[in-house]
């Protein structure tokens, strides 16, 4: 009986603590990720957020296909707002500023809604 109390504290305590595997992540993202458009070769017009985390402050610089569109110092978590105007994926990094050592990496991408190659099979009867 007395373990069972022991045991089940050091369980709550552990629960209850940030996992030291959360605690080194970085999180980077965009918002959309896709971007939905009628016919292979059409342009997406939107604005990105891109949003980062860091477990701590640091240099950091985003970058669109290997070209810088944002960079900001001392940085721990924010957010840049990015228009564009693509017709091809996307590729970002979310780099260290000095070194330029990869820390996040994401990818925007585009989903077609035009016509498909597979044809409808027609059936030999209908609802009435």
């Amino acid at each position: 009986m007395k373990y069972s109390v022991k045991v089940l504290a050091l369980l709550a305590l552990l629960m209850s603590m940030p996992s030291l595997a959360q605690a080194d992540k970085t999180v980077f993202s965009v918002m959309p990720n896709k971007c939905i458009v009628k016919n292979k070769g059409e342009s997406c017009n939107t604005e990105l957020t891109l949003q980062w985390q860091l477990p701590d402050a640091q240099n950091i610089c985003i970058l669109k296909n290997n070209n810088i569109v944002h960079c900001q110092q001392n940085s721990k978590q924010g957010s840049f707002v990015y228009p564009v105007e693509t017709a091809e994926t996307l590729n970002f990094k979310l780099v260290e500023m000095a070194t330029l050592t990869e820390l996040s990496t994401f990818k925007f991408s585009l989903l077609y809604l035009g016509k498909t190659s597979a044809k409808r099979r027609k059936l030999p009867w209908r609802l009435l």
